[in-house]
C-alpha cells in the first residue's frame, strides 16, 4: 500500500511538472526561474568565469560541465567534481596510509608485513559553484566541496566560502599555500614538504595587471602539541586567529611569491592555572619558473617556529609545540624546515609528467634532547621522497596515470626504513 502511495505521488509530481514548466516558461515577466542548460549553451563571459576561478591544483576539481541558470543568467550554479579510482601497491617497505607519508613508515619495519595492496575511490569529489551578478556588489561567487574521507569513508566538507569582489569569507585554502606550485601528482598530497591547510578564514587578495599580487587574511589555523599530564599541560582553545600575507611577482606564466605568517599557540599551564601564549612564525619562497611550454621548474622552501603542523608530512603529529623540561607547565615552540623541487614537462597537450623530490626536517630544542621526555628511538628527525609519474588525459573528461614514490624516516637515534610504492588512476570529471 505505501509503495502504491508513493508511486502515486511521483506519477502526480511528474504531470504537474509537465504541464505547469509550459506555462511558466511563457511568462517574460518570471526571471528567477531555473533550468539545467548545458554548458555551451551558456553566455561565454559566464562559462570563461566558471574557467578562470576553477583551483590551479591538479588534485583539485576542474570546472563544472553542467549549469543551472535563471532565465536573465544573472545567477548560474555550477555542479561538477570527480569520480577516481586509485589502486597501490607498497614494496620492501610500506605507508601505512592511503597518501604516500614518509612520516607513517615504521621504524622498525615488521618483516612479514614488507608489502600491502589497496584500491580506493574516497578521494572522490563533488562541488557547486554559485554565480550572481548585482548591480551594486558585482559578482557574488558561493563555492562547496567535499570528498569521502570522513571517519569510515563518510562525507566531508573540504571547502565552504563566498568570494565578493577581492574577500573570501569561509573555509578555504589558506592564504600560506602557493596552489600555482603545486605538481600535478596521483597522491593527493603530491609532496610530503607542501604546505597546504583548509581553513576558516576572512581574506583579501589582488592581483595587478604589472604581475604583482597580494594577499593577507585572518585565519583560524590549528596547531598541536606533545601535552600530558606528566609535564602538567593540556591543549587549549586560541586566543588570537593567524595572520598569514603573501606578495607575488610574476610574468609570463611564471611567478616568485613570498609568504609569511605569525600566530600565537595558547596552551592551559596545568601547574599555575593559567593559559599562556608562545609565539609562531613562519616563512617561505615558491615559485613556478616556465622556461617554455614544455619543460617547467616548480617548488617551495619553509622555515619556521611553531608551525610543523604547515606540511603535509608533520600535519596532526603533535609537534608545533613541546614541554620545557626545567619548567613543568611550560612549553615551547618547536622549529621545522621543508622544501621540494620537481619539473613538469609537457610531452603533448594531453600527456605530461612529473619528476621531484622533498624533505622535511623536525628540529626538536636542546633542553628537550637533553631530557628524560626525549625518546629519540622514536622521535622523527627527518623524511624525504622521490616521486616520478607520467599522465594521460586520454579523452577530455578522463585521465589516467601511473606514479612511482620512494620514502625514507629517519629518527633522532638514527634508525631508518624506506618504503616505496606504485599507484595506478583513472579519473572522470564531470
Amino acid at each position: 500500500m505505501k509503495i502504491f502511495k508513493f508511486k502515486s505521488i511521483l506519477f502526480f509530481i511528474t504531470v504537474f511538472n509537465f504541464c505547469l514548466i509550459p506555462n511558466l516558461k511563457s511568462r517574460n515577466d518570471d526571471k528567477s526561474l531555473l533550468f539545467f542548460i548545458a554548458k555551451d549553451t551558456v553566455k561565454n563571459e559566464i562559462m570563461g568565469y566558471f574557467y578562470r576561478t576553477q583551483s590551479p591544483l591538479y588534485t583539485d576539481p576542474l570546472a563544472p560541465r553542467f549549469v543551472v541558470a535563471s532565465r536573465n543568467q544573472n545567477f548560474m550554479m555550477g555542479i561538477g567534481g570527480y569520480i577516481m579510482a586509485r589502486a597501490f601497491v607498497d614494496f620492501d617497505g610500506i605507508s601505512t596510509s592511503d597518501d604516500f607519508l614518509s612520516y607513517n613508515i615504521p621504524i622498525p619495519m615488521n618483516s612479514n608485513q614488507r608489502s600491502q595492496f589497496n584500491v580506493t575511490a574516497a578521494s572522490s569529489r563533488i562541488f557547486t559553484r554559485i554565480i550572481g551578478n548585482t548591480k551594486k556588489l558585482g559578482k557574488i561567487v558561493g563555492y562547496i566541496e567535499g570528498d569521502f574521507l570522513g571517519s569510515n569513508r563518510t562525507f566531508r566538507l573540504r571547502h565552504a566560502y563566498i568570494t565578493l569582489n577581492n574577500f573570501t569569507f569561509g573555509q578555504t585554502g589558506s592564504f600560506f599555500t602557493d596552489p600555482y606550485s603545486f605538481l600535478p601528482s596521483v597522491d593527493q598530497n603530491g609532496s610530503i614538504a607542501f604546505t597546504s591547510q583548509r581553513n576558516p578564514l576572512i581574506g583579501y587578495s589582488r592581483n595587478l595587471k604589472n604581475g604583482f599580487g597580494f594577499g593577507l587574511a585572518l585565519e583560524q589555523i590549528g596547531y598541536t602539541g606533545l601535552f600530558s599530564a606528566a609535564t602538567k599541560t593540556e591543549s587549549a582553545y586560541p586566543k588570537l586567529p593567524a595572520f598569514p600575507a603573501y606578495i607575488q611577482f610574476g610574468k609570463d606564466g611564471s611567478h616568485i611569491r613570498l609568504t609569511g605568517v605569525v600566530r600565537g599557540l595558547t596552551y592551559h599551564d596545568v601547574a599555575k592555572n593559567n593559559y599562556p601564549m608562545n609565539l609562531g612564525v613562519g616563512g617561505k619562497v615558491s615559485w613556478k619558473l616556465v622556461f617554455n611550454p614544455t619543460f617547467l621548474f616548480l617548488g617551495q622552501a619553509y622555515y619556521g617556529k611553531g608551525g610543523s603542523n604547515f606540511t603535509v608530512d608533520l600535519s596532526g603529529k603533535n609537534l608545533d609545540i613541546i614541554p620545557c623540561p626545567k619548567t613543568l607547565g611550560r612549553m615551547q615552540s618547536a622549529k621545522s624546515a621543508a622544501w621540494y623541487g620537481g619539473f613538469r614537462i609537457n610531452y603533448s597537450k594531453i600527456v605530461h609528467s612529473s619528476i621531484s623530490y622533498s624533505r622535511v626536517d623536525y628540529y626538536a630544542t636542546k633542553s628537550f634532547k637533553s631530557s628524560s621526555l626525549f625518546e629519540s628511538a622514536t622521535t622523527y628527525k627527518y623524511g624525504q621522497n622521490f616521486c616520478a609519474n607520467i599522465i594521460w588525459d586520454f579523452i577530455s573528461s578522463t585521465s589516467c596515470g601511473i606514479e612511482y614514490w620512494w620514502g625514507e624516516r629517519v629518527n633522532y637515534d638514527g634508525s631508518k626504513c624506506h618504503a616505496n610504492r606504485i599507484y595506478t588512476m583513472i579519473r572522470y570529471n564531470f
